[in-house]
């Protein structure tokens, strides 16, 4: 079955955990092991006409995981998602004399 044709009615709830809004449905292709689908990944899917892989993750650009719209949806991988929330934890190194903030490079 292709994300298009999902034909269910979706009654969301918000996940008090994550903050995503999320709904039951233990038969859906991207069901967690309780039942519950991320709307975020669903809605993504439908717009790319596929479902989304395990290594794959639902990015909001304006930063609210309510905000389903599939344009405030973009795809990224979890290696994207991994290096960026590395590279957060490099701290900024400080010159003095130039004035500048950088992240040294690993």
């Amino acid at each position: 079955m292709y994300p298009i044709h999902y034909q269910k009615e979706i009654c969301c709830s918000v996940d008090e955990a994550s903050g995503h809004l999320v709904f039951f449905d233990p038969e859906h292709p991207l069901a967690r092991q309780n039942g519950m689908v991320s709307m975020g990944r669903h809605v993504l899917s439908v717009k790319l006409g596929r479902w989304l892989g395990a290594e794959e993750c639902v990015h909001y650009v304006d930063g609210n995981t309510q905000n389903v719209e599939p344009d405030n949806l973009v795809l990224v991988t979890a290696h994207r998602t991994w290096k960026n929330a590395l590279i957060a934890l490099i701290p900024v190194v400080a010159c003095i004399r130039a004035g500048l903030k950088y992240r040294q490079k690993y």
